[in-house]
């Protein structure tokens, strides 16, 4: 993953993170004259199948990092937005829904978007891991649950298997959402 960073040296350098043999995650500094164009390809654009995703999240800084992980990682970024009436706004002006849409810990938004357009697959991605919050993501419908800060490329695999009509749920909260959909049945 790459993200726009400084360097004491440059204000021309990406912060990489790396995940050592340990398990232990390392951050160092790129100059971006050593990295080649074609290091940093968007496959998105030569992939007509690429999934289309959307990020709400009303931090920009935060916003700005998950649209350069998904694009890097070769998905579309149909639309990034500050809140769910913008989303809105801009799924009605495309006149097509995104595959999946990433909401940054604002539950409002997804029960908003989810009443309005029922078949999205909406992925929460909160810090909350709460019996009582989850469920309740759960009862209005969205297709996943992810715990930020964990793998930093868990949102990755997560938007993949909802754009496979799965479901997906972090660790953390997995046990929570397999005893809601029991209780369903």
């Amino acid at each position: 993953m790459l993200w726009r960073g400084r360097s004491l040296i440059r204000r021309e350098a990406y912060q990489c993170l790396n995940v050592d043999k340990c398990g232990c995650l390392r951050f160092f500094f790129v100059q971006a004259s050593a990295i080649k164009k074609t290091d940093i390809m968007d496959t998105a654009k030569e992939n007509k199948n690429a999934i289309r995703v959307a990020i709400v999240d009303d931090n920009r800084g935060l916003r700005l990092n998950s649209v350069n992980q998904l694009e890097n990682s070769g998905y579309i970024v149909q639309f990034q937005v500050s809140n769910g009436q913008n989303a809105l706004k801009k799924i009605q002006e495309d006149g097509e829904l995104p595959d999946v849409c990433l909401v940054e810990e604002d539950f409002v938004t997804a029960k908003m978007l989810l009443e309005k357009y029922p078949k999205l697959k909406v992925l929460i991605s909160s810090t909350d891991d709460d019996k009582k919050c989850v469920t309740e993501m759960l009862k209005t419908g969205v297709s996943g649950y992810i715990l930020k800060f964990a793998d930093p490329d868990e949102v990755v695999t997560a938007i993949k298997a909802l754009s496979k009509n799965k479901k997906y749920f972090s660790v953390g909260v997995s046990e929570i959402a397999a005893e809601y959909f029991i209780n369903l049945s």
